[in-house]
């Protein structure tokens, strides 16, 4: 058999055979979880994907010519605003403070605007993917050729991984 009929090992490694996929349900099954569902992400339609509402968001954010470092930056921007917007509204603006620093020699009225255009983001992601709860764990803006591809990853719903968020958390259930 020549090397262009055989199965690249890399593409072997991301699918899961069929025998993987019973084999994973039967652990489930095993483990108390019967109805667990194994999804191969790579086989979803574009909708489902995280990446395609983050590509909708940048294609109004972005000039009329920008370079990828634009593309990047407003993609930082939308991911920090979706993040947000998964937080309760009474926690948004501290988490926008915390997650926003600036340096000492950004004048006020630069911090102003970056906050507004934040702000103005979380608006717009409650409006438009109001239901949508993944947390964005990871993202990436590529050009591939003349096509832009936005990458990126997410969990099911927020999370509060850092030690403070856990405390804050902890302090409100005790003071309740």
């Amino acid at each position: 058999m020549g090397k262009g009929s055989q199965q690249k090992k890399s593409s072997r490694a991301r699918k899961l055979g069929v025998r993987d996929l019973a084999a994973l349900r039967r652990g489930a099954v095993q483990s108390g979880i019967p109805d667990a569902i194994v999804l191969d992400r790579n086989d979803l339609p574009p909708e489902q994907k995280i990446s395609w509402p983050l590509a909708q968001m940048l294609q109004e954010e972005v000039s009329d010519d920008p370079t990828l470092e634009e593309y990047q930056s407003a993609l930082t921007a939308i991911v920090a605003a979706w993040n947000i917007s998964l937080l309760p509204e009474d926690e948004r603006g501290e988490a926008l403070r915390d997650q926003i620093r600036f340096d000492k020699s950004v004048p006020p009225e630069i911090r102003r605007e970056v906050t507004q255009g934040i702000e103005r983001l979380i608006g717009e992601k409650l409006a438009r993917f109001p239901d949508d709860r993944r947390r964005i764990v990871s993202s990436e803006a590529r050009l591939e050729g003349d096509i832009l591809r936005v990458v990126a990853a997410s969990a099911d719903g927020p999370r509060h991984d850092t030690l403070e968020d856990v405390m804050r958390g902890l302090l409100r259930t005790m003071t309740g």
